[in-house]
């Protein structure tokens, strides 16, 4: 009987001939001895119990055409998918409320869209190297699913990805990925921290919309715009640094018609009171945002200072009065009149 469990050195997903008394890692040759392997983790070779995954699955629990796992059909709740799946098919586990943990063989290498889409009781998933996309509404409503190590192979998160991952308080993401869709975080309340990878150029619509527990965001320095809601909602957001590489920040306007058409990306973050660390950060976003892009937040107010600076005729960076004749400077900042 073939048992799954994960290498004590390199930690490649593998399986092990439970018969036998010893077997050897495949990717990097490592010797163990199996029994002891699975069954006396602890005691003989000091692997914690969340490190080798001791359950298993039979065939029949799956509908597999030629390399292709169609429709999980079983009853266990923890699932170890056969070495001869290859792609896993769009809702395949789709609305299996019972599952808690699913295992993925490195022969995986296309997981398709929803696949585990309101999986409301699954907490762990080991995903396969080689992956290359955590795919649209892959997570989309998994309630209890608390961490996931995403595979350095990955390039892209779509859209929906993790959204309503209401227990997610972890996710790593490699510096491989260039591109995370809309709406991928959107409700993911309790996560705290992100670290969004160098290579990602938007951050889009709704992606971390109401993630109400995020406290600290990192955004690299390849990052060109933030889209409209992208951090609404999220009420314990403090400070965000803003790269010089950012040409836009949406806000919200107005048609002809007098119709809200957009929505600011920080909308009601009622405790965002700085911006790289600034409480006036409006010189340094002079250009990229409005006092719109910060609706129900403390910085709205900010920006509309500004505003009324200008419409008194001072300085719009400080408010100073101006001097001179032909040229006009700030008699505080030093700064010529840039407006008329």
């Amino acid at each position: 009987m073939l048992i799954p469990a994960k290498c004590t050195q390199c930690g490649s997903n593998l399986t092990v001939d439970s018969s036998q008394d010893a077997a050897v890692c495949p990717f990097c040759n490592t010797p163990f001895v199996a029994e002891k392997a699975i069954n006396n983790y602890n005691t003989t070779n000091n692997i914690k119990a969340d490190v080798v995954n001791v359950f298993q699955t039979k065939e029949s629990d799956f509908i597999i055409r030629g390399g292709v796992l169609e429709k999980y059909i079983g009853e266990n709740t923890e699932v170890c998918i056969p070495n001869n799946v290859v792609r896993v098919n769009e809702g395949a586990f789709k609305d299996c409320y019972g599952i808690t943990n699913v295992v993925f063989p490195n022969s995986v290498n296309f997981i398709g869209d929803c696949v585990f889409s309101n999986c409301t009781s699954l907490e762990t998933v080991s995903l396969p190297e080689g992956l290359e996309k955590i795919s649209l509404g892959l997570f989309s409503g998994c309630e209890q699913l608390k961490k996931v190590n995403i595979p350095h192979s990955v390039k892209s998160i779509e859209g929906s990805a993790f959204q309503h991952c209401e227990s997610l308080s972890d996710i790593s993401m490699p510096d491989s990925i260039s591109e995370i869709g809309g709406s991928a975080f959107l409700n993911c309340k309790k996560l705290k921290n992100i670290v969004v990878p160098e290579g990602v150029k938007s951050i889009r619509s709704k992606t971390f919309a109401n993630c109400s527990s995020l406290e600290s965001v990192v955004l690299p320095n390849t990052l060109e715009e933030i889209e409209n809601e992208a951090f609404k909602d999220c009420i314990s957001l403090r400070n965000i640094n803003i790269p010089k590489s950012v040409k836009k920040i949406a806000h919200n306007y107005y048609d002809s018609l007098y119709e809200l058409q957009e929505y600011a990306p920080f909308e009601n973050c009622k405790n965002l009171r700085t911006i790289n660390g600034k409480t006036d950060p409006y010189e340094d976003l002079f250009g990229i945002a409005i006092k719109e892009s910060f609706v129900g937040t403390p910085l709205f107010e900010v920006f509309h200072k500004h505003l009324v600076f200008v419409a008194k005729g001072k300085c719009r960076w400080c408010g100073g009065k101006f001097k001179g004749i032909m040229t006009k400077v700030c008699s505080v900042c030093n700064k010529k009149k840039d407006y008329r």
